[in-house]
């Protein structure tokens, strides 16, 4: 049986309060098989904050003007204020209840084993990054001559030693859980040309990339059964579809186009076919991925205000919003495959000459000593729990 408790620094209180098997209790030390709510949201392994967060529950809050007051008197984050103390007694007890009380109304539909896989795999990813080696002198350059991109740059100044910060990246950022940065080097929005600021941390390095080739695409075929192993998808769904691969940029423009919700009387107006024409490519698409399918599935889901990817993770969308369900769902179930496959592969590539140093969104940015770039590049591919299907992957050195 799961248990949960609420940690000393959150209620502000003398002990903590858990629920165990065996009931409630006040503690003055939190038991190491539970999970933990607490006011800064760094509980190791198993963060009920998390929990809450990704099912998007909010808690009751200390009253406004309690807090507004208290914010005047105390400085310092680290502090802990001892509302237990503070506030008026019924005030106190009407917090602490509240707050308890949604949590158990909620506890058992948590999404634990979401946690488990694709969540933690996630984490260790991320925990598992490295400070970029900077060049120094391009950076001083490009900061010099960028405009719109310098804020950016900014954020990868090297220390003394010539290295950036870790990023520190949001994965509540957005809506289908897509990583955002929130503080450090902005791999994100870095302009192409100017990652040439990044430098191998070995004598004899190189800065290379995994890319998953067109992720959300094999993520859609995957949920039909099927799989692909061609290194150019669209140029195959062109050949199936039509007998030849001259239609396949037009293919690409009206997969996209399908996974992301457009009409098709854009996609007719951007591709500049017959509308006889556009039938036939979105009829092709539709049976070739089964969208029909995921289709009938989301929209059942989408009638409670949520969607599940794969994984598990919950998804809040409009019910009347049904040309966002399948982009909702495979943006989101990408981010998860990406953090998986990423996670094996470093699992598997070891430490010794291998330091990940960026996550960028379906990519990830390796920094790797040269004796050890054969193994890198032999990662042509994963597998990922839950499909069972081997994704293909792109090395590259940068």
């Amino acid at each position: 049986m799961r248990s949960y408790c609420i940690h000393s620094n959150y209620l502000g209180s003398v002990k903590h309060f858990c629920k165990q098997p065996d009931g409630f209790s006040w503690r003055e030390s939190q038991p190491r098989d539970s999970w933990l709510l607490s006011s800064n949201g760094k509980s190791g392994g198993k963060c009920l904050n998390t929990l809450l967060a990704l099912n998007s529950i909010d808690l009751p809050k200390i009253p406004d003007n309690y807090a507004a007051v208290m914010a005047q008197l105390v400085t310092g984050s680290n502090v802990q204020i001892p509302w237990q103390h503070v506030l008026p007694r019924t005030v106190y007890e009407n917090y602490f209840k509240n707050t308890v009380k949604v949590i158990e109304d909620v506890f058992s539909e948590l999404p634990f084993d979401y946690y488990d896989t694709a969540w933690s795999a996630g984490s260790q990813l991320l925990a598992a990054l490295k400070p970029a080696k900077i060049d120094v002198d391009a950076w001083h350059r490009l900061l010099e001559e960028a405009a719109v991109n310098a804020p950016v740059l900014a954020s990868f100044k090297p220390d003394p030693r010539g290295f950036a910060d870790v990023p520190t990246y949001n994965r509540f950022g957005t809506r289908t859980g897509r990583l955002t940065v929130s503080e450090g080097p902005n791999i994100l929005t870095l302009k192409r040309e100017h990652r040439s600021i990044l430098r191998s941390s070995y004598k004899d390095g190189y800065i290379c990339s995994l890319d998953f080739r067109a992720l959300e695409p094999r993520i859609v075929l995957a949920e039909a059964g099927r799989s692909s192993d061609a290194e150019d998808i669209y140029g195959e769904l062109s050949d199936k579809i039509f007998g030849s691969r001259d239609n396949r940029d037009a293919v690409k423009v009206a997969v996209i186009s399908e996974l992301y919700g457009a009409a098709k009387e854009s996609l007719r107006a951007r591709l500049g076919i017959s509308q006889a024409k556009i039938d036939a490519f979105v009829k092709g698409i539709n049976d070739f991925f089964g969208l029909d399918a995921l289709r009938e599935r989301l929209t059942t889901q989408a009638a409670s205000g949520r969607i599940i990817n794969r994984f598990g993770r919950q998804l809040q969308v409009d019910p009347e919003a049904k040309n966002l369900f399948i982009n909702t769902y495979v943006q989101s179930t990408g981010v998860d495959v990406a953090m998986l496959g990423f996670n094996s592969i470093l699992q598997q590539l070891g430490t010794d000459g291998v330091r990940p140093l960026f996550v960028l969104h379906d990519a990830l940015i390796l920094d790797v000593r040269s004796d050890r770039l054969e193994d890198a590049a032999k990662m042509t591919s994963v597998t990922i729990p839950g499909y069972n299907v081997s994704l293909p992957l792109k090395f590259e050195k940068m």
